[in-house]
């Protein structure tokens, strides 16, 4: 079976373009995937997020069917990274993957149909400094479930940069629940004591015993 992988940025020189558009998208003779922004005629296109520790950051990408016949086609997101020379592959820290969150796995496209997905980044509260690289993958799925002769498989880079703090602080909060329940707990001992439970008063000891 043949991969095929293509990778989109503008930021890297040397990644492989399959079929790129005048306008930067990816595609295929099939299908592509691009980004919903971007600007720069001959220019691929890139996801460049800033996301906070604890925050959630929000884009989107846009996939297309160029066929006659209805086409699934299955997204996902994986780590990826760029060596030296800027050429970008798959692999590296795979933490970054798991901050995100697509709308949907598995589109359905009508002939020529183009859909948009969102998707959600949701950084964890403490992160380490430095760009995260990740690529969001678009592949067909093949009809009646077999394998396809050639693999084709598009991707958008995303770099995902941190904005702000690296440690989502608590700041008041844990002096507001504090005193949160200092308040709760006078607020018992006043009720108890406008009570005439003798018993309840002799546990908070207000009340001598006999």
């Amino acid at each position: 079976m043949k991969l095929r992988l293509a990778i989109a940025s503008a930021l890297l020189l040397g990644v492989a373009l399959l079929g790129a558009t005048p306008a930067g998208a990816i595609e295929s003779a099939s299908f592509g995937i691009d980004t919903t922004g971007g600007s720069g005629a001959g220019a691929a296109r890139k996801l460049e997020l800033k996301v906070r520790a604890g925050g959630v950051a929000r884009d989107e990408v846009r996939v297309w069917n160029k066929t006659p016949d209805p086409m699934r086609v299955r997204l996902s997101v994986a780590p990826a990274q760029v060596d030296k020379a800027g050429a970008a592959s798959l692999g590296g820290d795979p933490a970054a993957a798991g901050w995100v969150d697509l709308d949907a796995e598995d589109v359905l496209l009508a002939p020529h149909e183009a859909r948009t997905v969102a998707f959600e980044v949701r950084p964890p509260r403490e992160l380490s400094a430095g760009t995260k690289t990740l690529a969001i993958l678009a592949e067909p799925v093949a009809k009646g479930g077999s394998a396809p002769a050639v693999l084709q498989r598009l991707a958008v880079m995303a770099y995902l940069n941190p904005d702000g703090a690296l440690s989502a602080s608590l700041g008041w909060l844990p002096l507001a629940a504090l005193a949160a329940l200092l308040a709760l707990a006078a607020g018992v001992v006043v009720t108890a004591l406008r009570k005439p439970d003798t018993a309840l008063q002799w546990r908070l000891g207000f009340l001598p015993r006999a």
